[in-house]
């Protein structure tokens, strides 16, 4: 990808929303139509591509990749699988060690942000039951338990998608120490 000039940058990041869309629209119907409307991040990146280097991001994207350790190094993949039930052990350890660390008092503060709940921080994983305990709705052992069951809900959930996008990688089993 190109570096893109101070100026350029600056220029763009200072438009609104709406101005980098309309922009990028007239100057890169190509990256507009790729790119949905409400994205700011990716639409001010394709118009300050667009505007310094006056070739579409698309193009640089198609483009076959240059420099770095291309041709020094060969990559093979490895899927190192962890047993279940020794990564469930590793889930309880380390919600232990979150929970005498200061989980709770962490997420006091958090709660008193009054901030949506329907914000990523107040759904991240420990959060809702760590908070379901400060309004006094669970006991530290429930709390503790569901904490730990979406925990090992979500690791599953990321097994089960590594496996879907890595069925014929080789795999080794390890027991870690």
């Amino acid at each position: 990808m190109p570096e893109i000039p101070a100026d350029v940058r600056a220029a763009v990041r200072a438009l609104s929303t709406e101005q980098v869309r309309d922009a990028l629209s007239a100057e890169d119907a190509l990256m507009a139509a790729r790119l949905h409307a409400n994205d700011t991040q990716r639409n001010a990146r394709a118009l300050e591509v667009m505007r310094a280097t006056g070739q579409s991001l698309a193009q640089w994207q198609a483009a076959p990749p240059q420099g770095g350790l291309l041709g020094q190094v060969e990559l093979r993949p490895l899927v190192i699988d962890i047993p279940r039930d020794l990564l469930v052990q590793r889930i309880d350890r380390r919600i232990e060690a979150m929970w005498q660390s200061g989980a709770l008092e962490e997420v006091r503060r958090l709660a008193a942000r009054n901030l949506s709940q329907t914000l990523p921080v107040m759904r991240a994983i420990g959060v809702p039951p760590l908070l379901a305990l400060l309004r006094g709705e669970v006991q530290v052992a429930e709390m503790i338990e569901r904490w730990r069951l979406d925990t090992r809900q979500y690791a599953k959930r990321q097994a089960t998608w590594a496996r879907n996008q890595t069925g014929g990688w080789p795999r080794i089993v390890t027991r870690p120490i």
